[in-house]
């Protein structure tokens, strides 16, 4: 199973050992978002957890007060290419990351569910909209509790849902251990 970590501003920042442990079981692609000066960042895919590293903790200390949104990616659906690795970029102002499995097939066999979701259902929305409460309240019921879901934006919110799946430590999110 996937893995996701949201690391708030300010939070205890991941060590190599966090690191190498999630990379263990989801080293299938790997790759993190923030929000910077208004844009958001997407950086992927990672197949080497050694340039994973070395990215995070350049802009870690070059974006110190920025909410990162990291995703390991172990693959259920879909070939391991860019465009399935995580965070997708859903329109321009927004991504998604996700853990588990979408009840939707994609139109080929080369895309992961999660891939298929941000582009058809997610790319024509507004990211205000894909952003509010009221939205991440449906996405959180169409996707079940096995589910969790994590969209961020451009100016740095970050909306997860059914985080109650999964545990804060020391200012950073896991969706599972």
């Amino acid at each position: 199973m996937c893995l996701i970590v949201v690391q708030t501003k300010g939070a205890q920042e991941l060590s190599e050992s966090d690191f190498r442990t999630a990379w263990m079981s989801n080293h299938d692609g790997s790759g993190y978002c923030f929000a910077r000066n208004g844009s958001l960042v997407i950086k992927k895919p990672f197949w080497k957890l050694a340039e994973l590293i070395a990215e995070y903790q350049k802009d870690r200390r070059t974006s110190p007060n920025a909410t990162f949104v990291l995703h390991f990616r172990a693959a259920t659906h879909g070939s391991k290419t860019e465009a399935n690795t995580h965070p997708i970029e859903v329109n321009g102002t927004c991504a998604l990351v996700h853990n588990g499995i979408f009840g939707i097939l994609p139109n080929n066999k080369n895309q992961s569910d999660t891939y298929a979701f941000s582009k058809y259902v997610l790319g024509r929305r507004l990211t205000k909209d894909i952003m509010s409460k009221d939205f991440c309240k449906w996405l959180e019921e169409f996707v079940g509790s096995f589910n969790r879901v994590v969209l961020a934006d451009n100016t740095g919110r970050v909306s997860i849902v059914n985080e109650k799946e999964g545990f804060w430590e020391n200012g950073n999110w896991y969706s599972n251990h």
